[in-house]
């Protein structure tokens, strides 16, 4: 073993590729140097440039004489290289690219297994010894977060969702002290980390690395990780930018979007919750004289007047006008507010906010199952009324729906300061006094609209359950002038339903969900079952509002 501890940074090539179809650059162009046979140090020549910050904060440059020549004091240089190495691993060969400085950005992206590193630490530290992970939650508008612990725990300490949450990656850490791990130690180090690649801090250089590649290579392919809990990894897969699969599904989006049959599962909303009550209307690019009350390819493609595609909604910019002023509340490009569900090559993949995931089979047909199961078991015995023009908003649509349930009230914008992370809370938008329902309701527009009406019930739902301080919030705000009602909970919540209800968009007799809506929508009726004091229900709502062009012609 090196009897210096080296930082190691390295990726797993896929096996079809040689090093010509690894680098971004033409191999030809990149400086090599062979350390040894067998052992190609490939780089990049260090540039050396005038540091940005100085003449963006001091408007001028700084340089000193040396020797004859005027050179800047403050410089910066990165220095880029990759090692590739091949090994032969139980008869088959293996290449691998160990990174140092910023050479993992000589690699193609696709160039490289995707979970390589994320799959050996999995599978070689304690399922309990885990300090930092890294995901994407696909729920409603996705975002990406990293969470990192003061002390080693399980996955559970993180908070993780099994069905919303893509886990991109970890670092776990192992115990020298402790028998089982002693081995693992020697070869790995005490702190782990893997994405795809896979990053550790131990005793190796060019002398013993193969040795290291090995045992990385072969904890990689384990699937001890799905006995430790981590088998729910397995049920999506986030689709890397700039790869063949990445191409693939960009042609047939682009194929789609021209083919006006194909456009059943691809569709525009809004790609963030959005103040509805702050949205006049929406326009495309600066064409203000065709205004809509939603965003539609349908209307899309008539403003635009030329074949959509890919390039042409990344360039095209949506406006959501805002209702008090000649000004925008949001503004995105049409390929942010691009939803799409894709069957390709026998499989199931969805673009949400620019972003392609692969769905496993198995993933996609217990998810469309539950969900049926929800359509047919539980569908809500009130009669809605469908909206119409004369509503003109959710607020009044419901103002008119608790005038037609007896002895109801209507809560919308009636919010409740709570403090916390939970801030403001709407403790439902109708509430069925006789038959203790909470209703909620929203106009269908997208997975993100969708998902703040599942956590309104769901979070309102908790807290009249675990809190009584918010209870007794509930009623004050039901004593109110601005609602006017008389209502005390008892000590124990019991006999209280929660029902969804969903407005569909004008002309669409039924409502096919985006994918991680049902995904989504089945979580919140689990946990909402395993409550105790509630059932829950789900109403879709007519929409016999006309679906409106431009929106200046009611002025």
């Amino acid at each position: 073993m090196s009897s210096k501890t080296n930082k190691i940074n390295f990726y797993l090539i896929k096996d079809h590729l040689g090093v010509d179809d690894i680098f971004k650059d033409p191999i030809a162009d990149l400086s090599v140097i062979e350390v040894r046979e067998g052992y190609s140090l490939y780089y990049n020549s260090k540039i050396v440039i005038p540091a940005p910050w100085v003449t963006d904060f001091f408007n001028t440059e700084f340089k000193e004489d040396i020797g004859d020549r005027e050179h800047h004091v403050f410089n910066s240089a990165s220095s880029q290289a990759v090692l590739i190495r091949e090994v032969t691993i139980n008869g088959d060969s293996h290449l691998f690219a160990i990174c140092f400085g910023t050479g993992h950005h000589m690699l193609k992206k696709d160039a490289y297994e995707q979970r390589f590193g994320l799959l050996s630490v999995l599978n070689v530290v304690d399922e309990n010894s885990l300090r930092r992970i890294d995901k994407h939650d696909i729920s409603g508008t996705p975002k990406f977060t990293a969470e990192q612990l003061s002390k080693k725990g399980g996955q559970m300490d993180f908070g993780l969702d099994f069905e919303l949450d893509i886990l991109l990656g970890v670092t776990g850490t192992l115990d020298k002290r402790l028998r089982r791990e002693k081995y693992k130690h020697k070869l790995f180090g005490t702190t782990l980390s893997g994405k795809s690649n896979l990053s550790i801090n131990a005793k190796f250089n060019i002398e013993n690395v193969d040795r290291l590649l090995k045992a990385a290579y072969v904890a990689s392919q384990m699937k001890r990780y799905e006995n430790k809990g981590f088998d729910w990894i397995d049920k999506i897969e986030l689709i890397k930018k700039k790869t063949t699969q990445f191409d693939e599904l960009q042609a047939e989006l682009d194929r789609r979007l021209t083919n006006d049959q194909d456009q059943s599962k691809v569709w525009l909303a809004v790609p963030e919750l959005v103040d509805w009550q702050n949205i006049q209307s929406f326009y495309f690019n600066n064409d203000q004289d065709n205004q809509f009350g939603d965003v539609s390819l349908t209307e899309l493609q008539e403003v635009i007047g030329q074949p959509l595609s890919v390039d042409l909604l990344k360039s095209t910019q949506v406006h959501a006008l805002h209702s008090v002023g000649e000004r925008d509340a949001y503004v995105w490009s049409a390929y942010q507010c691009l939803y799409a569900e894709i069957e390709l090559n026998g499989s199931s993949y969805i673009l949400i906010n620019s972003e392609w995931y692969k769905l496993k089979n198995d993933f996609v047909g217990d998810t469309n199952a539950k969900y049926q199961n929800i359509l047919d078991n539980y569908p809500s015995d009130i009669t809605f009324k469908p909206y119409v023009e004369a509503h003109k908003d959710e607020n009044g649509y419901n103002s008119s729906m608790t005038a037609d349930i007896p002895d109801a009230l209507c809560m919308d914008a009636k919010n409740i300061s709570h403090g916390g992370k939970y801030s403001k809370i709407e403790f439902c938008d109708i509430f069925d006094v006789t038959n203790k329902k909470l209703i909620h309701i929203k106009k269908y527009s997208g997975s993100s609209v969708l998902s703040h009406l599942f956590a309104q019930g769901l979070v309102s739902a908790q807290l009249l359950l675990d809190d009584s301080e918010f209870r007794t919030k509930v009623e004050e705000k039901i004593k109110s002038p601005d609602v006017g009602g008389d209502y005390e909970f008892d000590d124990e919540i019991r006999g209280f339903e929660i029902v969804y209800g969903i407005i569909k968009k004008p002309e669409t007799p039924e409502i096919e969900l985006p994918f991680f809506s049902k995904v989504n929508l089945n979580n919140i009726f689990s946990r909402v079952h395993n409550m105790r004091g509630y059932k829950v229900s789900i109403a879709f709502i007519d929409n016999e509002s006309p679906k409106k062009k431009d929106m200046r012609e009611d002025d």
